[in-house]
Order: structure tokens, then C-alpha cells, then sequence
């Protein structure tokens, strides 16, 4: 069987056996030149849930609160509205941020699943086949499309994006999980042996992590990171570094990714081993029910690339984008992501150099010319009559509130987009700094559907 060419369509790659020594096309009959990648030893899933312990008392998350129907006020335009309205809304209750990989992984301004979720269920797989997410973020749109049997496409130029997307669309047997399992184990008893040796390690960037860290929840993530990576390159320790990736910031002294303020933290020795154990058997929990619940093992296409080129996506390509771009001056995501990346030891320039919009050297006039690069591109990759769901916010230019979707009205047309029906919902502010600037009319986020108005291509041409 392995001396058989792989076939894409044939197997699913984590349907297939952990085993990747067949060779590839351009290369298979040069198989023994190719080292062999060992298989991990299956073992038995725990039977009962791994419960790292509760919060400590100096912790102090506070309550996350949500945008709901009752904290909301609308505005409707165009013959869809009601449908764009209804996704914007967010449960006000409900365990849907809990279903399938959504709950994997902590990721600044993602969307709610309910979002992907209402659009998708006007878009059917035959009339819309492939469904693109050029910010995809942590990926939501990508499982909520799988899941209804869609071609998935995704892209971000955070390589930490690339790791939690795949990890959360990664659909998982039990077969495979067992492995992972093994791979998981294998990891944990090298790192109780080496710390019991007491042995120094050192790795790229430590200066510029330690201080990030308590010393003895240091000296652990430094002990597991060092594991992981020595194992050989497969599935199983691209999901063990995801999980490591999840826990960087429990166990620093941020108080959340999206703040660099500090807190005490008061994690005892041996966290950082019992939460990898409790949050890994969590991950493949969902992982084999995200499987069982997919009506195709199907895999979508990731990609890591700037989104003003999308040099790998060919044009006429896609049916349907459902996206949100970065909010023009609002947040920073190299700075919320900068810490795993230096930890996963992750090329931070791509990131730090391409990010849009970023707060950190955001000009008004420097937003209009990237917005008009990336939809135009967006646009040559869309089929015509194509769809696009943007969802974008208001921002400040100085103390000037610009509002998206007039923004998205006057400069959208130019790109070859038509828009053709919006909504606005009306967003609660918590910080004082944010009320006093954005005034009695408050910040507004928007769900603006546009369609693609170019000429079906020549088929000649």
C-alpha cells in the first residue's frame, strides 16, 4: 500500500494512518533517500474528564459580557437586512462558543459562531460551493462551513492563525486521537525526567520571556515547549504545540491577550503538565465529535499569505467571502499574539511588518489605499455575481467617528463590489475613554452584504 502514489481525493489526511513515509509525486522514486517518520505508540484515552484544578484566588477573570439582542439597537437597509440583523446578534445564552473546536484556543476579535452560522444557512453547497476567509482569525467560519459541507478556504498572515485554525478544523478518529495520546504521554515523562535532572535548557528569545512568566511556571513551559519540539514533524505534535500555544497567557502575569497590563499569578508547581493533559483530552474530545458530525471529511485549504496579493488562490475561485478585516486603528494583533509567537519560535516580520490597520501606525489615508488593494483582490478571486459578507466597525480618525459601512458605500464600488443590503448594530461601550470619544452616537459594527458585478469570464480568453 505505500508503495502506491498518494491521491488527494482517495484519503483524508487524518483519516490516514500517522504514517507519512509515502513518498510524494515529485519524489517518489527517490523513497529511501527520505527519512522515515516513526509512528507513535496508540494508547487508551482516559475514560474520565481531566480536571486541572479550580481558579486560584489571586485570579480574577471578571465576567465577559456580550453583545446581546437586549444591548443592541439596529438599523436595517437593502432586501437582506433582516437576515444580516439576525446574524449580528449574538445568544444571549446558549453553549455554542462550547460546540465542536470553537472553544479551542482564545483568539482577539473573533467572531461568534452564530454569525458564519445564519449566513451559511442561506447558502446551500450546490449554489455556493466554496466559502473563503481571507482574516480567518481562529477559524469559525471555516468549521461552520465544513460542518454544512462546504469547500473551506482560509487565510492570515499570523502564522498563529495558521496553528489554531488547523487544530480547530482538524477533524479527528479515534485511531488517531489514541495516538496523539501516546505522543502527549511520551512528551510529559521526557520533561519529569529532565526536570528531575535538573538540566539548564536554553532556547531563542529566553531573556524576552522570562520576565513574562512566574520562575517556576518558566522553567515548565520551557521544559514542554523543548519536548514537543523534539518530537518528529507530524500531525500529532502540530496539535500538542497548539494546545502548548493555548495555555502561554494563562500562565504569564497578562492580565488578557488583549491587554499588556500585569496581575499576580498564583498557578502552583505543576500546572503547566496538568493543564496540557486536561486541555489536550478536551481538544480530541471535540476533535472525534467535530468528525462524527461532518457530512464530508472534507479538509479546507489554509493559507499564509498577505491578503493584497493571494498569490496561491486563482481567480474565479470562490462563491462566497465571509470575513471581517481588522477594525482601522482598533487593536493591535501582533502585540496580542507576539509572546506565542516568540515561544513556538514563529517569524514574527511577516506579522509585524503586513498587519492592517493596526493601532500601533494607523493613518486614515493609508486604510483606504489597503482597502481598496485587498477587496479589488477579493474581487478578481470571486465568481461573478459572487457574494461577500464584510463585517466592520466604526472607527476614530483623530476624534472624527467614521462610520464603516458609508465608508464601505463610497470606496466599495470602485473595487468592484455593489452593495447590496446592510445592517448596524449599535455596540455597548465599557471604557470611559471609548464613550467620551465616540459621543451620543455611540460605536456602531455593520454586516454589509456585497455582490460581485464583474462580466462572466471569456472562456476563449
Amino acid at each position: 500500500r505505500d508503495e502506491r502514489p498518494r491521491r488527494d481525493d482517495r484519503f483524508q489526511r487524518d483519516e490516514r494512518p500517522r504514517r507519512d513515509d509515502r513518498p510524494r509525486r515529485e519524489d517518489r522514486f527517490q523513497r529511501d533517500e527520505r527519512p522515515a517518520v516513526p509512528r507513535f505508540e496508540r494508547v487508551d484515552l482516559p475514560e474520565e474528564r481531566l480536571r486541572p484544578g479550580p481558579p486560584t484566588a489571586l485570579e480574577n477573570k471578571g465576567k465577559r459580557r456580550a453583545a446581546t439582542q437586549k444591548s443592541i439597537k439596529d438599523r436595517l437597509r437593502g432586501p437582506n437586512a433582516d437576515l444580516l440583523l439576525e446574524a449580528l446578534k449574538v445568544p444571549a445564552r446558549g453553549n455554542s462558543l462550547r460546540q465542536w473546536t470553537h472553544g479551542f484556543h482564545t483568539y482577539p476579535g473573533r467572531f461568534h459562531p452564530h454569525l458564519p452560522q445564519t449566513i451559511l444557512q442561506d447558502l446551500s453547497p450546490e449554489t455556493h460551493p466554496v466559502v473563503l476567509d481571507p482574516f480567518m482569525g481562529g477559524g469559525t467560519v471555516l468549521v461552520e462551513a465544513l460542518l454544512r459541507g462546504h469547500e473551506a478556504l482560509g487565510n492570515d498572515l499570523n502564522p498563529i492563525s495558521l496553528l489554531v485554525a488547523r487544530e480547530r478544523t482538524r477533524w479527528m478518529s479515534r485511531r488517531n486521537a489514541e495516538r496523539v495520546w501516546g505522543a502527549l504521554e511520551e512528551t510529559r515523562d521526557l520533561v519529569e525526567d529532565r526536570m528531575e535532572d535538573k538540566r539548564p535548557l536554553r532556547r531563542p528569545y529566553t531573556d524576552l520571556l522570562k520576565p513574562h512568566h512566574p520562575p517556576h511556571l518558566f522553567v515548565e513551559l520551557l521544559h514542554w515547549i523543548e519536548a514537543i519540539d523534539a518530537l518528529p514533524e507530524s500531525p500529532e505534535r502540530e496539535t500538542l504545540r497548539a494546545v502548548f500555544s493555548s495555555l502561554v497567557i494563562k500562565f504569564s502575569n497578562r492580565k488578557a491577550d488583549t491587554s499588556l497590563e500585569t496581575k499576580e499569578t498564583a498557578y502552583p508547581k505543576g500546572s503547566v503538565s496538568r493543564w496540557m493533559m486536561a486541555k489536550t483530552q478536551e481538544l480530541l474530545g471535540f476533535q472525534m465529535a467535530f468528525g462524527e458530525a461532518l457530512r464530508e471529511k472534507k479538509r479546507p485549504q489554509l493559507f499564509n499569505e498577505n491578503v493584497r496579493e493571494l498569490p496561491s488562490l486563482p481567480n474565479n475561485s470562490v462563491d462566497c467571502i465571509i470575513t471581517s478585516p481588522p477594525y482601522p486603528g482598533t487593536y493591535d494583533y501582533f502585540l496580542h499574539h507576539e509572546l506565542r509567537m516568540l515561544w513556538l519560535g514563529l517569524t514574527t516580520s511577516p506579522m509585524k511588518q503586513g498587519e492592517l490597520g493596526a493601532k500601533r501606525n494607523f493613518t486614515p489615508k493609508q486604510w483606504k489605499q489597503v482597502f481598496r488593494e485587498f477587496m479589488t483582490v477579493l474581487h478578481h478571486r470571486t465568481v461573478p455575481d459572487g457574494r461577500c459578507y464584510l463585517v466592520i466597525g466604526d472607527w476614530l480618525d483623530h476624534s472624527d467617528r467614521i462610520s464603516g459601512i458609508e465608508f464601505v458605500r463610497q470606496y466599495g464600488p470602485s473595487t468592484g463590489w455593489e452593495v447590496e443590503s446592510g445592517a448596524s448594530a449599535k455596540r455597548e461601550l465599557f471604557e470611559e475613554e471609548l464613550i467620551e470619544a465616540f459621543g451620543e452616537a455611540g460605536r456602531w459594527e455593520h454586516l454589509i452584504l456585497l455582490k460581485n458585478r464583474k462580466s462572466a469570464p471569456d472562456p476563449t480568453t
